[in-house]
């Protein structure tokens, strides 16, 4: 997953499509344009390659969930192809990612999500405080 995450920050379109065929999110014999599905990603992808501070607003979750739904936009061929062997993971994690981005948008969360997400898949430096708290934890519990 690592790599399909670092691979949507990176906005790598042929990485995306081979890290989901490498998890099973879409079907080798019949995968999705690369570029549609990364257009598919668009929009969620936001506040990972944001350069500034991001804020989930009510406004952004549903954008997300409307570009995620269109189903006959350019991307939607990509939507329809999303599954592969993992047809019920996939719809499980989407769900998760919507109701997680919901829940930061009630919130009106800001944060330099980017450089949160390279704490978690590089071990990059901590960037915020809450940060700086769970290293301390981490080294404390080895």
């Amino acid at each position: 997953m690592a790599e399909l995450t670092q691979a949507l920050a990176d906005q790598d379109a042929q990485r995306v499509l081979r890290a989901m065929t490498a998890l099973g999110m879409v079907d080798p014999a019949d995968p999705p344009d690369a570029d549609a599905l990364l257009a598919f990603y668009a929009e969620s992808i936001k506040p990972y390659t944001a350069t500034e501070p991001f804020t989930y607003t009510p406004e952004y979750a549903a954008a997300v969930i409307r570009h995620a739904s269109a189903f006959r936009s350019p991307h939607g061929q990509a939507f329809r192809k999303l599954g592969g062997r993992g047809g019920g993971e996939f719809t499980f994690v989407g769900r998760i990612e919507t109701g997680l981005t919901a829940v930061l948008a009630g919130l009106h969360a800001t944060g330099p999500w980017g450089p949160i997400r390279e704490e978690y898949h590089h071990d990059a430096p901590p960037v915020t405080a809450y940060g700086e708290l769970e290293l301390a934890h981490r080294k404390a519990h080895r």
